[in-house]
C-alpha cells in the first residue's frame, strides 16, 4: 500500500489537486486590476470650474425671479436668478434667497458643475452636460433652444418662462429682465 501512495504523489501524469482553486486566482487578479484602475483614474477627477466674471467681454446677463419647486409635492422656493450666456457656449446659473445661494450650475464647451453650497453639495463632469439638472437646462431655454427632453418650457411672452419635467413634478417659472 505505501508502494502505491508514493506513486500517485510523484508521478507527473497523475493529476493533483491545487490548494487555491482556480476561480479565486481569477478574483484576485480582477480586484488588483480594478484597485489599480482606481487608482489611476482617481487622480484624473474633474477640478472646480473656475470663477465667472459676468462683467467681462460676451456675457449676456438677465436677472430676474423665480419659483423652484424641487420634485412633485415639495415646498416651493421663491428667489433672485441670475443666467448668463457667453458668446463661445459658456453659461453661468445662480439661483439665491438672500443672503444664501441655493444653487449654482456653470457650463463650458468641456466641463459642467452643479453645486449646493447650503447643503456642501456638488456635482462635476466632462463633455456633455447630464440631463437631470434642470439648471443646466435653463440657459438653453433662456436664449430660445429647446431643452433636452424631458425637459419642456413654456412662455407666455419673451420675459416669462416655465421649465418643467413632468416625470419628476420638478419646475421651475419665473421672469428675466433682458
Amino acid at each position: 500500500m505505501r508502494n502505491r501512495s508514493l506513486i500517485r504523489r510523484t508521478d507527473p501524469k497523475v493529476r493533483t489537486r491545487s490548494r487555491q482553486p482556480r476561480f479565486v486566482a481569477v478574483r484576485l487578479q480582477a480586484f488588483t486590476l480594478t484597485l489599480l484602475a482606481g487608482l489611476a483614474l482617481g487622480c484624473r477627477t474633474v477640478p472646480p470650474m473656475p470663477q465667472v466674471d459676468l462683467e467681462a467681454w460676451g456675457w449676456q446677463v438677465h436677472r430676474g425671479q423665480a419659483v423652484w419647486n424641487p420634485r412633485r409635492g415639495a415646498q416651493e422656493m421663491a428667489g433672485e436668478l441670475i443666467v448668463a450666456t457667453h458668446a463661445h457656449g459658456s453659461a453661468f446659473v445662480q439661483f439665491t434667497k438672500e443672503p444664501f445661494s441655493i444653487v449654482t450650475a456653470q457650463v463650458d464647451t468641456r466641463a459642467w458643475q452643479v453645486t449646493f453650497p447650503g447643503h456642501g453639495r456638488s456635482w462635476r463632469g466632462r463633455g456633455k452636460p447630464p440631463v437631470r439638472w434642470l439648471w443646466l437646462q435653463l440657459p438653453r431655454a433662456v436664449v430660445g433652444d429647446s431643452p433636452e427632453p424631458p425637459w419642456q418650457v413654456s412662455r407666455r411672452d419673451p420675459s416669462t418662462f416655465s421649465l418643467a419635467n413632468p416625470a419628476t413634478g420638478e419646475r421651475l417659472t419665473g421672469f428675466l429682465a433682458p
